[in-house]
This record gives C-alpha cells, structure tokens and sequence, in this order.
C-alpha cells in the first residue's frame, strides 16, 4: 500500500511539473519528501527480506522489489518523477502482488486446506520454510526467470537503439546478472531430492 501511494505521488508531481513547464520550489520539497519515503520503504523491505531466510526464492523476488526501489530512489533524487520513475515504483509494486499471488493456493494443490490433507501435505519432507509452502517458492521462481527474461531483453533492445545505457540502466542490467546467477542456484537448491533425514 505505500509502495503503491509512493508511485501516485510521482504522478501527482509529474502531471504538476508538466503543468508549470518547470519545478516549483514546493514541488521539490514534494519531490524530496518522497525520495525519502521511498528509501524508508526499501529499508522496511530489506528488514523483511533479512527474516525470509528459510524461503530464498521469496527472498529473491525481495531484492528484486528493493532494486526497483533503488532505481526509483535514484531517478527521484535526479528531480524526475517521469514514466521511467514510475515504472521502477510500479515494477516493485508488481513484485508484492507477485509474492501475495503465489501463496494462494488453487483447488486440489498441496497446501491447500480444501483438499482434505489426508496425506500430511507439507508436514513431511523437512522443516517449514517460514510458513511458505515450497510449491509457493516454485511459482515464484517461475515468475522471476520469466520477468528478468523479459527486462534483460528490453534492455538489449534499448542498448540497441540508444547505442547505449543510462547509469541507471546499466545498474539495473548488472543486477540482473546477479540475480539470474542467483536464481540459477536456487533451481538447483529446490529441485534436488531432499535427504528426509537430514537436518541442516
């Protein structure tokens, strides 16, 4: 919800910047209030990732959402509260909506309190992963190789036309070389057979 309020303001403040054809000097305080809004969201978001320690894909998708904010903290603190900035806000909006999404369980699934669980479900196979099912974190990882995909290709694309990349661009594309190096871990980490014995 703030996430979402944070991406409301720079319309609100892009739309008036259009309109006066310049910033204002109220307009930049709005303007550093909300770079600093947004950077407290991020810290709120980084805490949470920090406790998400048995659920590393939600961690991922986490970082992912911090980065956006990292990129739209950049852009805000540039006086620019464009479509660019807006995009960024509303990339780790859809992070959140994408956490939220997987966790919903559909008719029949493992988990799911429906189905009867006369077979114990999650309970076996190892220690609860904060409460998130596994088959939540392989929607997840799904989802993300799917948008770093997605983002890694548009960037290409810009890189392309512009014969080159703002430093923000060129930040965002390095982390999402990390991140696919990491999610390449991961799928390993979650697809191999678990050893019901052990306990790391």
């Amino acid at each position: 919800t703030r996430q979402q309020t944070l991406k409301e303001e720079s319309v609100r403040l892009e739309q008036a910047r259009q309109e006066k054809g310049n910033w204002t000097r109220p307009q930049l305080a709005s303007l550093r209030t909300a770079s600093e809004t947004q950077e407290v969201v991020r810290k709120d978001t980084d805490k949470a990732r920090e406790v998400l320690t048995s659920a590393p894909v939600f961690a991922l998708t986490l970082t992912r959402a911090i980065s956006n904010m990292e990129r739209a903290v950049d852009l805000l603190n540039e006086r620019r509260a464009d479509a660019e900035t807006q995009a960024a806000q509303q990339a780790a909006i859809d992070r959140f909506a994408q956490l939220l999404d997987s966790l919903k369980n559909e008719p029949g699934e493992p988990g799911d309190e429906q189905s009867g669980g006369g077979q114990g479900g999650g309970q076996q196979g190892g220690p609860p992963r904060d409460g998130i099912p596994p088959l939540a974190q392989l929607k997840m990882l799904r989802s993300l190789q799917i948008e770093i995909n997605e983002r890694t290709r548009e960037l290409a694309e810009v890189r392309q036309r512009e014969k080159k990349l703002s430093p923000v661009q060129e930040k965002e594309l390095q982390s999402l070389g990390t991140e696919q190096g990491t999610l390449a871990d991961l799928v390993r980490s979650l697809t191999e057979p678990s050893d019901e014995g052990a306990n790391p």
